[in-house]
């Protein structure tokens, strides 16, 4: 027995109205379908050369514009620059703490103009995700290393 919602939309719409309200309700989503196997082998290439660019750009917002900038804004010379090492004329907390900084602002610049992009651009997207990712998990993991690699008496990690 049909509700008495149904009969009276079929009153004041015709009898065929619920049926197209009711295929209008429950269209396929806009998203593209299921990728094939071939496609996903496909995009395993794409993936991880984004992932590389990703961490290059994350590396270098950390060692040469975060620990770099602070040391040339400071007045120092930098004397190495590699993709893990940074050593500066000048020995200043301010330049130890600029790559960290560097990447907590090019993670939220990278989530911000993630935001700002249209879904059409797939590959941008990830490739913004995984920037922000890769910049704010570098991040988490300096507590823990500080407190394993720490030996002073005021350790706060004791």
């Amino acid at each position: 027995m049909p509700s008495r919602f149904h009969r009276s939309r079929v009153r004041r719409f015709g009898r065929d109205s619920s049926a197209l309200a009711c295929r209008q309700t429950f269209q396929e989503p806009d998203f593209p379908r299921a990728m094939s196997k071939e496609s996903a082998k496909n995009d395993l290439p794409t993936v991880a050369a984004l992932a590389l660019l990703a961490m290059c750009v994350t590396t270098s917002a950390h060692e040469a514009l975060g620990h770099g900038g602070t040391c040339l804004a400071l007045g120092g010379q930098i004397r190495l620059l590699t993709s893990s090492v940074f050593r500066c004329s000048l020995s200043s907390g301010w330049i130890d703490a600029g790559g960290p900084i560097s990447n907590l602002v090019c993670g939220l610049l990278a989530l911000i103009a993630r935001k700002l992009t249209p879904s059409r651009f797939s590959r941008t997207r990830l490739f913004l995700i995984l920037v922000t990712a890769l910049s704010w998990f570098w991040e988490g993991g300096y507590p823990p290393r500080l407190c394993l690699l720490s030996h002073a008496p005021t350790d706060p990690c004791a």
